[in-house]
């Protein structure tokens, strides 16, 4: 007869299955990478007295307490070996204050996102002629679908460029603002107007943003 994983007794012991991961704090930069992380699946038994919480595809992530110092918050994301997003759902501390127990969903797989985006920071010090000069940062990763709305041209001088405006959506992160841009995998920018959706756990944020491209 096969004995179930019971994290309770045997976390520390586990050699099989573990993998590295990110925990990604919703609203900050500070990543923090964890080696010994442990993934399982939500039981049926917890999916049912979840009262609707809980989904057939929400994972339990478990995370050393050694290795994450400062609580997982509500929000946050666990980005696993193979590049996808785990938000999470709910924490709790387990097995004598040793591991975090991470109930997760990957929203990204639920809703379609098939784009894979780089959200940039615009840093600003004094170049060599004194004035403050721009820079760009890395700032997130994220799965994200992007989606033209509309396209407007314009003549300036004789010259004519297209505004062309989307809808950039994505696995809800953090606040963004016009301090940020976005980059598509093609290396396309696109500079945000507006953002929606971005207090709602587990849901998804949409970006309002535009590409400027010469006619």
């Amino acid at each position: 007869m096969s004995v179930g994983f019971d994290p309770s007794t045997d976390f520390e012991t586990i050699t099989d299955g573990l993998e590295a991961v990110t925990l990604n704090r919703r609203g900050s930069s500070s990543d923090v990478s964890v080696t010994n992380a442990l993934q399982r699946d939500v039981t049926t038994s917890e999916i049912a007295a979840s009262d609707g919480q809980y989904t057939q595809g929400d994972v339990r992530w478990h995370l050393p307490a050694a290795e994450v110092s400062t609580t997982p918050k509500i929000g946050d994301s666990i980005v696993d070996a193979a590049g996808d997003y785990w938000t999470v759902l709910n924490v709790q501390l387990a097995t004598l204050s040793n591991r975090w127990r991470c109930i997760t969903r990957n929203v990204a797989v639920q809703y379609g996102l098939d784009d894979r985006v780089t959200i940039e920071v615009a840093a600003f010090a004094k170049g060599t002629g004194g004035a403050a000069e721009r820079t760009w940062a890395v700032y997130k990763t994220a799965r994200a679908n992007i989606i033209e709305t509309t396209a407007d041209t314009e003549v300036r001088e004789g010259a004519s460029r297209t505004a062309k405006q989307f809808d950039i959506v994505i696995v809800t992160d953090t606040d963004i603002g016009h301090q940020h841009r976005i980059k598509d995998e093609k290396g396309t920018y696109y500079t945000i107007v507006g953002s929606t959706g971005q207090d709602e756990v587990g849901a998804l944020q949409t970006v309002q943003a535009t590409e400027w491209r010469q006619t």
